[in-house]
């Protein structure tokens, strides 16, 4: 009986501490996403952005440490004349992916640099909509639209019929007046514009990558569990800030309501994933110019499919340790 009752306070301060913990949107009518203004909301927010941080500097640091590994092969090469005629380790392809995955690694930086900063520089709330809402939505969507761009000439060539979320930062915000009719119109279509545009790009390019054959290695693996994470990290936050917006309840940017906790998982876990992939195909690429030879040994199909999963499920489980 007393084990009973232990376990029923432990489980009222967990949910206690999950309220304070919560992801919300609009919270204080400001249209953005942030952690509830709690002392654990805080540290919430600290460890979203610590985590965003780790990720993208050593998605950097493996960038650069390839980059540097490409130019020094180069080199070698142009001073070895009589390897001129030979087969070349590193193709065309291969320096075509690594060049895609550095653009990749830079907009997440960017994405990391605009949703921190601002939020502790600006109060008007269209700004912060635009560095906070929108440009996690960005991020999902440019995502999908630089893999399109990279592999233009594939889309060119096989006209779609051939074989061939959040760190999300902290402050305190004052709850501020209802906001109008307009307002709220202006925003429920700058988040519908965006999600469209985002979801065709990433559509598109998730097609490409499940039926080119150029894509059916562990590289293209990779491709697609990022650009599924992006669909769910998309549809997941539009479609509740739409709901938010157009229900026009109060209570759905609270964090005493249920439903915010699994929404804040939605948004924030497929963001995560997406961060943890593409750290591993940067990893990819270091291996695939370094360890040329051993590659097909180090990353096969399996490997790929099990770092896809694994990350989606890590990433979840961060935005549920909240």
């Amino acid at each position: 009986m007393r084990n009973l009752q232990h376990a029923k306070i432990l489980c009222h301060s967990f949910m206690k501490i999950a309220e304070n913990c919560s992801l919300l949107f609009n919270y204080g009518s400001k249209y953005r996403w942030l952690h509830h203004t709690s002392y654990h909301g805080q540290i919430c927010a600290r460890i979203d952005a610590i985590v965003s941080v780790a990720l993208i500097v050593a998605m950097a640091c493996t960038d650069f440490i390839t980059l540097l590994k490409i130019i020094a092969y180069h080199r070698t090469m142009r001073r070895n004349t009589t390897e001129s005629t030979t087969v070349s380790v590193i193709n065309e392809k291969e320096v075509l992916f690594f060049k895609q995955s550095c653009k990749l690694g830079l907009l997440y930086i960017s994405c990391a640099v605009t949703y921190n900063i601002p939020s502790y520089l600006l109060t008007d709330k269209w700004m912060l909509f635009i560095s906070s809402t929108i440009a996690v939505l960005l991020v999902h969507s440019l995502d999908g639209l630089i893999f399109l761009v990279f592999n233009r000439k594939l889309i060119c060539k096989t006209n779609f019929d051939g074989t061939s979320i959040a760190p999300a930062t902290n402050f305190q915000c004052a709850i501020m007046g209802k906001n109008s009719e307009l307002e709220d119109d202006i925003a429920i279509a700058c988040i519908t514009m965006v999600a469209i545009f985002g979801l065709l790009s990433n559509g598109m390019s998730l097609y490409i990558t499940l039926t080119g054959s150029r894509f059916r290695n562990a590289f293209g693996i990779l491709c697609t569990s990022f650009l599924i994470c992006n669909l769910q990290a998309i549809f997941s936050l539009s479609t509740w800030c739409i709901i938010v917006l157009t229900v026009k309840s109060h209570k759905l940017s609270l964090p005493e309501f249920f439903f915010t906790r699994p929404v804040g998982i939605f948004v924030n876990g497929p963001y995560y994933a997406s961060l943890f992939v593409h750290f591993f195909v940067a990893v990819n690429r270091f291996c695939a110019f370094v360890y040329a030879t051993k590659y097909n040994q180090l990353w096969s199909k399996s490997k790929a499919i099990l770092v896809g999963v694994m990350s989606w499920v890590v990433g979840t489980t961060i935005s549920m340790a909240h």
